[in-house]
């Protein structure tokens, strides 16, 4: 636990001081069970976002890389993936079952935007998936909302592609170039107008 607090607290800082939203939100660490897909969660209900729970089964992936920026990478990756729960309920744009792909995309947007970690990330889950491809890890459940390694790591490797970033790690598969171009500027564009509702004055 504490060696993860050192990861996460500089990223809650900076959130801290990049974002002010309508109402307190606590941060909490806690075991979320054996269910693989959490890695962390958003609690809500009708009215608000109760709290945003890291879980510490997170170091059943990060626990045994030795690499502190991959580490560094996928924590950041989880906590903005959270923070894109947070925004979608706080503007009530929750959407279902899509919910999750759009937080995805909102966690690569924000590393994406600032400019680090983007290559490590790709990295990693292209590792992820082709540990899950040939079954040295479960694959996720295909009921489960969330997408499995595989699906992520083709969706960021668009979005990446889209983005005109620079790494080896990038695999759009069969998707068409221009396809990852126009979906990189529906997320960047529509994830940029809803980070103006929050973001600090400076």
């Amino acid at each position: 636990y504490e060696h993860y607090k050192t990861l996460i607290e500089p990223i809650i800082g900076s959130v801290n001081n990049r974002f002010k939203f309508p109402y307190n939100i606590p941060v909490e660490v806690n075991s979320c069970g054996n269910n693989r897909s959490y890695v962390a969660y958003t609690l809500i209900n009708v009215e608000r976002v109760l709290k945003v729970v890291l879980c510490t089964e997170i170091s059943d992936i990060i626990g045994n890389i030795d690499n502190i920026d991959v580490k560094r990478a996928y924590t950041k990756y989880v906590i903005y993936h959270e923070l894109g729960h947070v925004m979608l309920k706080i503007t009530d744009t929750i959407t279902g079952s899509r919910e999750e792909s759009l937080a995805d995309d909102f966690a690569f947007y924000m590393l994406v935007r600032e400019n680090e970690d983007v290559d490590v990330l790709l990295a990693l889950y292209k590792e992820l998936a082709r540990l899950e491809k040939e079954g040295t890890i479960d694959a996720i459940n295909p009921s489960d909302p969330h997408l499995n390694y595989q699906q992520v790591y083709y969706d960021l490797s668009c979005l990446a592609h889209g983005a005109d970033i620079g790494s080896t790690y990038i695999d759009i598969g069969k998707r068409d170039s221009d396809e990852c171009k126009v979906k990189w500027y529906e997320v960047s564009n529509g994830w940029s107008k809803v980070l103006t509702l929050w973001t600090k004055s400076i």
